[in-house]
């Protein structure tokens, strides 16, 4: 399976101290040199070692893009946004993590699957890797400054029981 992610998923799931669910749930992850490159900026040092070691452990894979993301893809979005999907599509990937709304809507539109890091924490509910759903939620609400609507939390509560 042939994963890419952008900035978000990697981060956020870091600073609730999940990231491990990504190697679970993908195995190796491709990550674009831009996003590597917000990472390393990362101001939450927990966080940033976790992802220091991740990268040691060589499962996120920094990769390189062969050429620019085209125009079509890139416009309107930040450099790792622009860069994950370019990478998505030369590598054919079977996943993009995403959770940016015009990143998402952009992937949808190159026919890309995505998938977020509220779609990673429900994976792991519905595949015991995660206790409480809820839990991790209010974490990422309160510890990486993660916005989820009231409305979508509870649709994934009631997805999940």
């Amino acid at each position: 399976m042939v994963v890419v992610s952008n900035t978000s998923p990697l981060s956020n799931l870091a600073i609730i101290g999940r990231l491990g669910l990504l190697r679970d749930q993908f195995g190796a992850v491709l990550v674009p040199v831009a996003v590597r490159q917000e990472l390393s900026k990362l101001s939450h040092n927990a966080a940033a070692n976790l992802l220091d070691v991740a990268f040691a452990d060589g499962w996120p894979r920094v990769t390189s893009l062969r050429q620019t993301a085209p125009g079509e893809v890139s416009d309107g979005l930040h450099p790792g946004e622009s860069e994950a999907l370019g990478l998505a599509l030369e590598q054919r990937a079977d996943w993009v993590l995403l959770d940016d709304g015009d990143a998402r809507r952009r992937a949808a539109q190159l026919q890309l699957r995505f998938i977020g890091v509220l779609g990673v924490l429900l994976r792991a509910k519905k595949e015991g890797q995660i206790a409480l759903l809820r839990e991790e939620i209010r974490r990422l609400r309160e510890e990486a400054r993660f916005f989820v609507a009231r409305a979508l939390e509870t649709e994934l509560l009631t997805a999940v029981g």
